[in-house]
């Protein structure tokens, strides 16, 4: 799945040769509506997927995916501290590099999260509406919306990190119910 921002360098590739129809699915119609019920599905990722996975590399492989899962979470975490650590460079202040890389990093996302946030925030009248309301958010919440950071570098190495989370919960679920099903 593609989000709305890019972080990776686009990958060119040589264009795959246009067939037409009648060599794919038969005839026009056909096609047409396999794609129409096909495209429900594109971008799924779930229970299918990874159970093949588990079924495919057993125990020992969902073992070896795992720890290179947590690898590239070190490897996300530590690009992200390097990226502070030259900015601390440019502004003279040095970072320190400890074992624990995540709690340092998300711990400083998480600072500015509640730096942006009013402590007395309370929930309007209904009589405002939906508008009103949402105004009424909005302009509090007005310097953690335009923190400059948030989206692309923020909610970027959560939306990593869960990813990772996840992918190793949906593995660890596979597993069990294989050895279940035994």
């Amino acid at each position: 799945m593609r989000g709305p921002a890019s972080f990776v360098e686009e990958t060119t590739r040589a264009n795959f040769p246009k067939a037409p129809p009648l060599y794919l699915y038969g005839t026009k119609v056909h096609f047409d509506a396999f794609t129409i019920q096909s495209s429900m599905y594109t971008g799924f990722l779930g229970d299918p997927h990874f159970r093949t996975i588990a079924k495919l590399v057993g125990a020992k492989g969902v073992a070896a995916i795992v720890a290179e899962v947590t690898k590239h979470l070190d490897m996300i975490i530590l690009q992200d501290l390097e990226k502070k650590d030259e900015i601390s460079h440019r502004t003279g202040s040095p970072v320190c590099f400890r074992p624990l890389q995540i709690k340092h990093t998300m711990t400083a996302y998480i600072n500015v999260i509640q730096k942006g946030t009013p402590q007395g925030l309370k929930l309007p009248l209904f009589e405002y509406g939906t508008a009103g309301t949402f105004e009424y958010f909005a302009a509090h919440l007005r310097p953690l919306i335009t923190y400059r950071d948030l989206k692309t570098e923020v909610l970027q190495a959560f939306r990593e990190v869960g990813n990772v989370v996840l992918t190793v919960r949906m593995l660890e679920d596979m597993m069990v119910r294989r050895m279940r099903a035994r």
